[in-house]
């Protein structure tokens, strides 16, 4: 296991020990006392705090904002495969590497019992639960599926993009929390459905249903959505897509005016 120096070690804190984990073209290392993520270029012996160019949005006035109960995140995965293809994700948003998704400070946003809840693929799954534990969550098991369908709200049969061995009729949110067990948070309705029935949008974009019963769970908390690409009323909103960091009252003004 590559060793970093001391010098290296005390730019982020005084952990006994460094425990790195390669990622792309970044060196991982994680502290033990708080479970933070930082990383340093492959041959450097600095570890700075490191945020992704793909996001605009401001992490300082999201730390502002927090902490947060509840984060909903959407990451833009950069996905294996042919960028040419018809259907490329970064074809339609840009895309982060899984070093630079590992890289954000998510723990900082949130509060002592948090729970975030994650989006990801069927062929993301095991990069998204890897994700979570490198923020420092501990991975409490799958809690959504969106089972995509047709405009009548009849389940998508058929579908692929060849050579793929699996077809993309349904995608996860996974949970993880700052505890590892019990409920973090206590739970308003345990009549929530974990399965969702919706039809697919524009490209990569998620059915309301999620957040809506996530409302429901955790009402009155605060929340966060993480590569948000429009505003929720209630919601602190981050990401390069989303019209302005935005609390619940400049939502509702939005809202207003249609």
């Amino acid at each position: 296991m590559k060793r970093y120096s001391l010098y290296a070690c005390l730019t982020i804190g005084q952990p006994k020990q460094c425990h790195h984990l390669p990622l792309d073209s970044f060196e991982f290392v994680q502290l033990n006392a708080d479970s933070r993520p930082w990383v340093a270029a492959r041959g450097t012996d600095r570890m700075d705090g490191h945020l992704p160019t793909a996001a605009t949005g401001s992490w300082a006035a999201l730390e502002a904002s927090g902490p947060f109960d509840v984060v909903v995140a959407d990451p833009p995965w950069n996905h294996w495969g042919s960028p040419d293809k018809w259907a490329a994700a970064g074809k339609f948003y840009d895309l982060m590497t899984d070093g630079e998704l590992a890289a954000l400070p998510v723990r900082r946003i949130l509060a002592r019992k948090a729970v975030v809840f994650m989006w990801c693929t069927s062929s993301s799954l095991a990069r998204a639960v890897d994700l979570l534990r490198v923020w420092g969550l501990h991975y409490r098991g799958v809690a959504f599926v969106w089972c995509k369908t047709s405009q009548s709200g009849r389940p998508i049969g058929a579908q692929g993009v060849r050579p793929s061995i699996t077809k993309p009729l349904t995608e996860f949110v996974i949970a993880g929390s700052t505890q590892p067990r019990g409920r973090p948070l206590p739970l308003a309705s345990e009549a929530i459905k974990q399965t969702v029935f919706a039809p697919r949008g524009r490209h990569s974009e998620k059915p309301d249903d999620v957040q809506d019963a996530i409302d429901q769970m955790y009402p009155g908390l605060s929340k966060a959505e993480l590569f948000a690409r429009r505003c929720r009323k209630g919601w602190i909103c981050w990401g390069n897509e989303a019209p302005d960091l935005t609390s619940a009252a400049a939502a509702e003004q939005s809202e207003s005016r249609l």
